[in-house]
């Protein structure tokens, strides 16, 4: 429960940024007209958002509260355990972005392309993949850095995942005679093993940040 209490607290830090972000991705996918456009861009956006919330709390808070921050009862770790929540919050928002995406194909009886939802499932696993570096270094950074080096941070990782989606999309667009019969057949276990690499990352990026907050003298 003290762990959630540190998800609210980077939850109103950066309550301003979610709510614009929200407002972007809802105009987005009103924009995208086409089947593919609403299921590529819009899933892609979602996902290249939630790596970026991910470290939006260190570009939000500064060394000056770390004396507030440890009067506050909890432990380092359940403090960990809260920015990581936060963490995640923002690939849960993307996946909902990609199923609402997906519905609203389905109402307009437009096609949906049977590999979507490994796709889904193998974007989520990335996302998770580059939150877990992104959380690292962050921590390795630690408080005080400058404002334009944490924005890279945040922002390079996302970057790299919305352009690899869009690039493996136009690819497998524009090649239709590509043989990737193989890929199909073994979808399922292709992106549960995506998905489950990025899990792993997951819980290994939390022992690391663990371990980091721990040598220091504020978290």
């Amino acid at each position: 429960m003290k762990a959630f209490n540190y998800f609210k607290i980077d939850c109103i830090r950066c309550r301003y940024q979610l709510i614009m972000a929200f407002v972007i991705v809802v105009v987005f996918c009103f924009i995208c007209n086409s089947a593919q456009q609403g299921i590529g861009f819009s899933c892609g956006y979602g996902f290249f958002l939630a790596v970026i919330f991910a470290g939006q709390p260190f570009n939000q808070e500064a060394k000056s509260e770390s004396g507030f921050i440890n009067m506050l009862p909890g432990t380092r770790r359940q403090r960990v355990i809260g920015r990581f929540l936060y963490a995640l919050l923002g690939v849960v928002f993307a996946v909902v972005v990609a199923c609402a995406v997906l519905v609203s194909v389905a109402i307009r009886g437009m096609e949906i392309p049977e590999s979507t939802g490994a796709i889904l499932i193998a974007m989520t696993g990335a996302a998770l993949f580059l939150v877990s570096i992104q959380m690292v270094i962050m921590y390795s950074a630690g408080k005080g850095k400058s404002q334009q080096l944490m924005t890279i941070i945040q922002v390079v990782p996302s970057l790299l995942l919305f352009f690899i989606i869009m690039m493996i999309g136009t690819y497998v667009e524009e090649h239709n005679g590509f043989n990737y019969a193989w890929i199909l057949e073994n979808k399922a276990w292709l992106s549960s093993l995506v998905l489950a690499i990025g899990v792993l990352a997951l819980g290994m990026a939390f022992i690391v940040a663990n371990r980091i907050v721990e040598r220091r003298d504020y978290a």
